[in-house]
């Protein structure tokens, strides 16, 4: 074996063009796969995100609490504390849990400029920086902004840029929401610190929204909701075997194609590359044999030569891709750790397939009669 490489050393550092043409190949496929990657992991999370809003598949309400109770924003007068119950329930629930939407929802007199103002409206409470909503609009919500349901903007005569008042207070109307055919047409959102300050409820939330990890058994985390008894109601809400288990395994089915695909085209292609290349230099090769050297040490300077081509392609491709994804994007695609995963992955795929590609021609190499290969 440590002929084998070091031949190896000396072969390629003497075929630089063939080299050269074997790391373009593998660092082409690699790229690929690499895009191919990002561009799935794209798709993905914009398919999830389009996916919870139709709704978390868990809220956590107090207790004695029910589904139409929620729907009617109609949460009693029971509250949990965002410091010493929240919080807790969010860490512990960390491992599982990919977003989570706390709001405060109670009913308070919401005044604009028809006669019908002044009654209680519902006024629910969401923080911008982590609310899952279809409503683009909440996510940009100042500390004196609300908006409001298209129907009861109508009916309190309200625009945006208009002026309505909340327990009293003067508040901006930064949006008047498009219908969306429940409750929320007659609400108010505002942020969550506001809403505790004029209703003097301080940390005070009256629903938790959970939206789980990517294909994350639900299973444990209403265990652990369980397991905190009557503090608290869980409410479950099916949202179909589609949204939850079809669409993340359909998109796994095609990511799985096409990297096995990729990886057929790499064995493909080294297969060609290390033939062609023995067809050039089959008189060395049997001259090494014809010296002594054995099938093995045949067999070890082929699959040598294409495992450092596989992983020096590897490297080739993930920095090409990085760069091109720099240039495009302008920032950094993906964190450290994202990135670390996904050129191990690289670097052992390209190695795999490209030993896989070189060995039925070095096994065919390793059983010719080099004797009468030096004869010819």
């Amino acid at each position: 074996m440590k002929a084998a490489l070091w031949l190896t050393g000396k072969e390629l550092y003497g075929r630089r063009i063939s080299l050269m043409i074997g790391l373009a190949m593998c660092g082409l496929i690699v790229s690929m796969f690499i895009f191919v990657e990002w561009s799935l992991m794209s798709r993905e999370s914009r398919i999830r995100g389009d996916i919870d809003l139709m709704g978390p598949p868990i809220i956590v309400v107090p207790p004695g609490r029910s589904m139409t109770d929620l729907r009617r924003f109609d949460l009693g007068s029971v509250y949990f504390d965002a410091s010493s119950f929240v919080s807790p329930l969010v860490d512990e629930l960390s491992t599982y849990v990919r977003a989570v939407d706390s709001r405060l929802s109670i009913r308070m007199p919401v005044s604009g400029r028809m006669p019908v103002s002044g009654k209680e409206r519902p006024v629910i409470g969401i923080d911008p920086t982590s609310v899952v909503t279809p409503y683009d609009q909440l996510q940009d919500l100042g500390k004196n902004q609300v908006a409001i349901g298209k129907l009861l903007a109508d009916r309190l005569g309200l625009r945006t840029g208009d002026v309505v008042r909340i327990a009293g207070s003067a508040l901006s109307v930064n949006a008047v929401l498009s219908s969306a055919g429940d409750a929320t047409d007659m609400a108010v959102f505002m942020n969550i610190s506001v809403l505790r300050r004029l209703s003097g409820l301080k940390d005070a939330v009256n629903e938790i929204r959970i939206f789980p990890k990517n294909d994350t058994d639900m299973d444990p985390i209403r265990k652990k909701l369980a397991a905190r008894g009557d503090t608290l109601r869980t409410i479950s809400i099916d949202r179909g075997d589609i949204a939850e288990n079809r669409i993340t395994q359909t998109l796994s089915s095609h990511r799985y194609a096409i990297y096995l695909s990729l990886g057929a085209i790499l064995s493909l292609a080294m297969m060609i590359w290390t033939y062609l290349d023995t067809r050039e230099r089959g008189v060395e090769l049997a001259t090494v044999a014809a010296l002594g050297g054995s099938s093995t040490t045949i067999i070890g300077l082929l699959i040598s030569r294409s495992t450092i081509v596989g992983a020096a392609g590897a490297l080739i491709g993930a920095g090409f891709s990085l760069s091109v994804k720099w240039f495009t994007d302008g920032a950094f695609p993906v964190d450290i750790m994202e990135l670390a995963g996904l050129l191990g992955v690289s670097m052992c795929g390209a190695v795999f397939f490209s030993m896989a590609g070189a060995m039925p021609v070095a096994m065919n190499l390793s059983w010719q009669n080099h004797v009468a290969l030096l004869q010819n």
